[in-house]
Formats: C-alpha cells, structure tokens, sequence
C-alpha cells in the first residue's frame, strides 16, 4: 500500500508538471468518457431499466401485423374483440383497453381542455398501481348509470382543486356531464403519456354478433399475465381465439385473413422505435471513445521516447517489471478517472440537451440522470479506458535496452535518434491508422443519416407548409351533437376568418396531415360489384373538409374541380379523391364521372402525405363537410382550421381566438400553432439522431487529425538532425516537403481503406434508420474518403512544412 500512494505521488508530480499535456488529456479523455456516459444513462433508462410497475415483464401488450397492408403494424383491437377474449381468457389476470380522449372542463371561467384518457375498467389492475388518494376502477364502473367517474393526475387535482384532499367525491363537469372524483393517482405515474390528466371508464356493451354491427375502431390492449402463464402461451391462446373468431364470423374472415397476433411485453412496445437509434449512437460513442484512448497512448509514447533516460535509471537502480508496470498504469488510470470527472460534466451538459430536445422523440428521457448505476459506469469505464491507454507504453518500456538507453540519454539528450525505441514510431504510426480507421466508419454513418435526413426534409409533402396557421377546435357532443350544428358553426368561423386582415384561404378538416389517427373505410365501385383487391373490397382512407381546404393547403387540382358551396345536404353526394386511389382502381380509366359506394368522384387531387413524410401515398377520399353521413357525423367533433396568409402566421393567432369567442364563449382557448411546426415535428426524430452523429464523427475525426498531426510532429521533431544532413547534402525543400507528406499520406490511406471496409460491413446496421438512402450509396463511399485524405492532408502538411524550412546548419549544431 506504500508503493501505491508513492506511485500516485510520483503520477500527481509528473501530470502537474505538464500543464499542457494534461489539459489535452483530459479534453480528449472527457469527450471519450462522457459521450458515453450520456449515451449509457440514457440506454439504461429508456431501455434497460424496469416500467415503474410492478413485475413489470409481465405486462403485455396486444400487437396485430398485417404483412404486405399499409397499416403496417397495428397495437390495437376492436372493442367486440377484446370483449370476447375477456370472456373466455384463461391466460391474463386482467386486460384492458384505452383511447386517448379530450374534453373540455366547463365549470371553471374560462373553459379548459383536458387531456385525458377512457378505459376499461381493468386499466389500473393491469399496472398495478393503486390510486394515492381515494380509489381507482372497480367493475361497478363499467355498469350503466355508475360510469360517470374520474380519476385525476396528481397535477391536474393540484392545478383544478389546489391539492384539497377533499376533492374526492366532489363533481366537476367534463363536457357538460358532472363526473365524481374517485381517485388521484400518484405524483410518478404516467400512462399512456405525461400528458393524460383524467381518466374515465369505457362502456362495452353487448357484444355485437353480426358483422355488420361490429365496432372495428382498433384501440389498444394491454393485460396483465395470470401467475405461471408464459408470454409464450398467452401467444398461443391469442392466436387460437382469433382464428375461432374469423370462423364465427365470414366478414371478419375476410378483413383479418392475414392479420397475426403478436403479444409484446409493455415495455418492449414502448421502446421498439428507439431501441435501434439508441444502440447505434452506444456503438458510435465507443469508437469515438476508442479513438480518445489511442490519441493518450500517442501522446504517453511520445512522452515516454523523453522519459526513456528515466526508466533506464530506475531500471539501473532496480526497479523490476512489475513495479515499472504499476507506476505507468497508476499515472494512466489517474489521469484517466480525472478525465471521467470532467467527462460527467460533458454527460450532464449532454442529458440536459437531450431532454430539450428529444422530451417527445425518446420514452422516458425526462427520468435520465448520472443516478448510482451510471456514475458507477463512469467509474469503470475510466479505470478501464486508463487500463487500455496506459498499457501500451507500460509493455514498451519493459522491453527497453538499458545500456543503449542510458548512452542516449547522456550523450543526445531527449531531441537524439529512436535508438531502442524504434519500434514505439511505428507503434504510434499503427494507433493513427486505428484513429483514422474509426473515424471513417463514424463518418460513413453520419454521411447516411445525414443524406437521409436532407432527402426527408426535401420530400414533396403534396402541401405548401409555409405561412399557413392551423387550430384545433373541440365541438362538445352534448352542445354540437348533430352535423348541422357544427356545420353551421365551422361556416360562420370561416366566414370571419376569411375576412381577416392577410388571410389569403382558409378551410376545415377532420385530420391534419401527420395526425396520429387514420380513418379507413371499404368501399363498392359502381359498375363492378365483384371488384376485389387481394380477395377484400377496395379500401382508402376518409378525410372530411371543406370548400378552401385544397387551396389554404396549396394542394393542386389535377382533374376535375374542387368542393363548392353548393355542395350541400340535398344534392348529389360528391368526392375527390387522390393520384393514389386513381393509379390502384382506375389506372385506365377517367375517374372524373365514376360512382362509388359514397358518391360521384368530381375531382383528383395530388398526392398528399397525411401518413408521414417518410410513407408511400395511400388511396384516400375526400368527404365536402355539409354532406357528411349522419352516421359519420362524430368525425367532426374534433375539427382543424388551415388558414394561408400573407402576413406572419403568428400575427393571427388573437385574431382566430377572437372569433371563436365570438361565436361561443364558452369554448376554452384552442391551440394555435404553425403547419412548419408540425412538419417540424415530423423530421426531428431523424435530424436528433443524424445531428448526434455528425457531432460524435466530427469530433472522432478533429481527434484523428490531431494524432496524425502528432505523429508527423513528433517524427520530424526526432529526425531533425537526419533531416538536416540531407538538405546538407542537397536535397531542396520540395523534396523534404514530399517525404514527409509522403510518410503521412500513406498512413492516412492505410487508415481510410480500412475504415471503408469496415463501414462497408456494418453500414447494414443503419439500414432501419435510413430513407431513400442505400447503406451501400456510392456517393457517400466517395466523399467520404475524399475529405477524410484532405483532412489528413492538411495535418500533415503543417509539420512537413515545418521540415522543409529547416536550417540544415542550425539543425546539424544543435543535434
């Protein structure tokens, strides 16, 4: 233990000698440590760490994939199916299923929209958490005349009744219906979302055994697994009963012939998106922090061909391997934990920015912080990287050759030839190459997430989004519960919005592109009732507007005409449908004329990418709002104002809040907000992931720039004296400029071909991450090694230039 702090003495001594060195050091090491650090911290509490429920693995949630239809991937069920598996479950303690639901708080001045959920009465036994004050669901709930109950969060109960602990069994009214505080939940619990801040039981009903009486909305379904019943025979069960229920019912036979159920734990559904992204940018930090690690070793080699008289004397004086090891690991593990120290600072710097900027991109994030379990991390991972960089010179100073190390020392000094240490040059030249090779394949990476980031964001979303403001409107049923009424009210605010100072169009929609909801119906085609498609009727998604929609949206007619005002109840039904729906069922034909099951098409507009700008365009149909179906007519409880002006969108936003008071004071403030902001939104996943890493590849590649700078420093630094000889004996400084380049060139290009043959064989990795981009794209394999050799170029050039204007005489006295 003496020699211990002897040695941690003698390593404190030698880094505080060496300011400079030091503080490159630990720059290098706090970058290297940090970004994992952050990078872990976030893994492992986004995707490592438990739910906050109880036995948290044994929550499951229902998933339907649908191979080869648009949908995709779908975490959902209709309500008459998920009440017959209630019925006959043998394998689930309880289930439930949910929908995300707003209303509005209309006994508080003014009005207030709430975001909140309804629920089966299972909800809160699925995860296990009891309510804080009062009571959660029990089945009486589901029971008609004893549903009207609320549980709140614990903020909305501090924000709407001050945190009375009274405020259970007292009544506030949700959208004209008084409704009985049951319950608050605790202050951590969250789910589906932060934002939910009620939730109200759902009323099943029957279960409707004809077909054409089945509900179909799909909401989603989790459930608890009963004690001793594997996720693999929940699986198992799932599948039996859908197939007994297709045989039930020929129509459901029909819609689910390829439908297969998968049963994922909660977690798992939670953190798939981000499961891929999340370890791609942990294997981005480590190389980058493997490129930190050979860039110390460089600067210690270069250190030690100065220390080698050092060693060569305690070595003399009978320092064994052992104790030289251990002094060399002690200052290179000290200096590794000082550089962990500053790198939780770059890691707290790090969270902080990504939960700004990512607090609706990754699940979980707001709950990431340099808690025990990460600092414990830090701790090893900067013992382990002092380890791996103080290694490498701790075995070449065991091979040193003492009597020709001493002679060195005494007689040339720490500027004379390598001597014994020759193989140390080519050592570091070999930890460039390593450099240079990671920092390729962090550059290849970044270069495809960046290319595909910029071909995202130039897709054509079939709408101009500039200069147009949107608001959401929320028409209460109990208030607005025919389609004539809120017809007539959605007219009247256009007809004052239209009129305001700037406003070039204006017009109303059920759902705004990228909306997190999608409308799907089949339909008949007239003239071909045997028509089908892969064994189904045609299908296409349903939006509702109105006359001026197309045009605040700069969406261009390309056949036909767009909705008029005398598109009226009493007048031929008519639609206008996309390209898509034109190129899947009348590739051939005119559509303008045809009839299907909804009405006569009269126009066809452009493609419009409401899924998703990284989505194909999907057959949809476009409804005039005042012939809306009264059966469709609680598709309009929610409604979208688009409105294009001329002036700053923002400058609009108290002029449509005044309208909508106008027309009824008792709606609460609606949100305003910028179509741009919502394209925003759209792109910012992949503009998080692609800025992370071009900013970890452009710091991999500073940092291999450096070690090649250092190399090329460093060897004509100790070839000062050969280099003079020769400018002595007539080499001119072209030629000293070319052999250094030369020298620095060709480590350069080992270390390029490398790092593109290893991105080369991992860029499939990205693959999931990528959008119109190929993880092979030609392009990049091209730029890529292009400016990596400029890059090195430019660190090579300075020290040869340094070399080619040596004084050969002054070299020659001074060596």
């Amino acid at each position: 233990m003496e020699d211990f702090w002897s040695d941690v003495k003698v390593a404190v001594r030698r880094l505080a000698g060496r300011p400079v060195f030091l503080v490159v050091c630990l720059l290098t090491l706090a970058l290297g440590i940090g970004a994992n650090t952050m990078i872990f911290g976030v893994i492992y509490n986004v995707l490592l760490r438990p739910l906050p429920f109880p036995q948290p693995e044994r929550i499951v949630q229902m998933v339907e994939e649908r191979p080869g239809s648009p949908e995709g991937r779908i975490a959902g069920f209709s309500l008459d199916s998920f009440r017959e598996w209630r019925e006959v479950d043998t394998v689930f303690s309880s289930m439930a299923a949910f929908q995300n639901h707003t209303a509005t708080l209309d006994d508080r001045q003014p009005a207030q929209e709430l975001n909140g959920v309804r629920a089966t009465v299972g909800f809160f036994e699925v995860l296990g958490v009891p309510a804080a004050l009062g009571t959660a669901f029990e089945p009486v709930h589901e029971e008609r005349g004893n549903e009207r109950v609320v549980v709140l969060s614990h903020a909305a109960w501090q924000t709407y009744f001050g945190g009375d602990r009274q405020a259970v069994g007292r009544s506030m009214s949700l959208d004209g219906i008084p409704y009985t505080v049951i319950g608050v939940m605790p202050p951590d619990f969250a789910f589906p979302d932060r934002d939910a801040e009620y939730w109200i039981p759902m009323l099943l009903g029957p279960v409707q055994r004809s077909a054409r009486e089945r509900r179909v909305i799909a909401m989603p379904v989790f459930a608890r697994l009963a004690p001793g019943v594997s996720l693999q025979q929940a699986q198992a069960e799932g599948r039996a009963l859908v197939e007994e229920l297709r045989r039930r019912d020929p129509d459901l036979q029909e819609r689910g012939r390829r439908v297969v159920l998968h049963l994922e734990t909660l977690h798992q559904q939670i953190t798939g998106p981000v499961r891929t992204p999340l370890y791609v940018l942990f294997a981005a930090v480590g190389l980058l922090l493997l490129i930190a690690c050979t860039n110390v070793a460089n600067l210690l080699l270069a250190r030690g061909a100065e220390r080698q008289g050092e060693i060569a004397v305690r070595i003399a004086l009978g320092a064994g391997g052992g104790r030289l090891t251990r002094l060399v690991l002690t200052e290179s593990v000290l200096l590794a934990l000082l550089g962990g120290g500053a790198g939780l600072i770059v890691a707290l710097g790090g969270i902080r920015l990504l939960q700004a900027f990512g607090a609706d991109l990754i699940p979980r994030v707001d709950s990431v912080s340099l808690d025990w379990t990460v600092l414990a991390f830090a701790l090893a991972l900067s013992t382990v990287t002092g380890l791996i960089f103080g290694l490498i010179p701790a075995l070449q100073y065991r091979r040193l050759d003492l009597t020709s190390s001493l002679k060195e020392s005494s007689e040339q000094g720490p500027v004379g030839g390598l001597g014994p240490l020759l193989g140390i040059a080519n050592l570091r030249g070999g930890l460039v190459v390593v450099q240079i090779a990671l920092a390729a394949v962090l550059l290849v990476g970044a270069a495809l997430l960046a290319s595909s980031f910029v071909r995202l964001s130039n897709v054509d979303p079939g709408y101009d989004w500039r200069n147009v403001a949107t608001m959401r409107i929320q028409l209460p049923g109990y208030r607005y519960g025919s389609a004539q009424s809120r017809s007539d009210f959605l007219d009247a605010l256009l007809e004052q919005v239209r009129a305001m100072p700037g406003a070039e169009a204006a017009g109303v929609a059920n759902l705004l592109p990228m909306a997190q909801a999608r409308i799907q119906l089949s339909f008949g085609i007239r003239g071909r009732p045997e028509f089908r498609e892969e064994g189904r009727s045609p299908q296409a998604s349903i939006r509702v507007i109105t006359p001026g929609y197309f045009q605040a949206m700069s969406t261009e007619i390309l056949q036909g005409r767009d909705f008029r005002d005398s598109d009226r109840p009493g007048t031929p039904p008519v639609l206008i449908v996309n390209q898509a729906l034109v190129d899947r069922y009348f590739p051939d034909e005119n559509p303008i004329g045809q009839e299907i099951q909804f009405g006569e098409i009269v126009g066809v507009t452009e493609n419009i990418l409401n899924e998703g700008l990284n989505t194909r365009p999907q057959p949809e149909f476009y409804f005039p709002l005042q012939q809306l179906p009264s059966g469709m007519s609680m598709l309009l409880r929610q409604a979208h104002l688009v409105v294009k002006t001329s002036r700053p969108p923002e400058q609009l936003v108290p002029f449509l809040h005044g309208a909508v008071q106008s027309l009824d004071p008792a709606l609460p403030q609606f949100d305003v907000t910028l179509l741009e902001e919502r394209v925003d939104r759209e792109i910012a996943e992949p503009r998080l992931y692609s800025g992370l890493m071009s900013a970890f590849s452009g710091l991999a590649l500073i940092l291999a720039m450096i070690g090649l700078y250092g190399v090329t420093s460093y060897a004509v630094a100790r070839r000062t004296r050969e280099t003079g000889i020769r400018m002595a004996l007539g080499a001119d400084s072209v030629r000293i400029l070319k052999l250094v380049l030369r020298q620095g060139l060709v480590l350069a290009l080992v270390g390029i071909l490398t790092g593109m043959a290893v991105a080369l064989a991992l860029s499939r990795l990205l693959d999931s991450l990528l959008f119109e981009v190929s993880p092979t794209d030609p392009w990049t394999y091209i730029t890529v090694p292009l400016v990596l050799l400029l890059v090195m170029l430019a660190a090579t050039y300075l020290p040869a230039r340094r070399a080619s204007r040596l004084d050969p005489w002054k070299a020659l006295r001074v060596t």
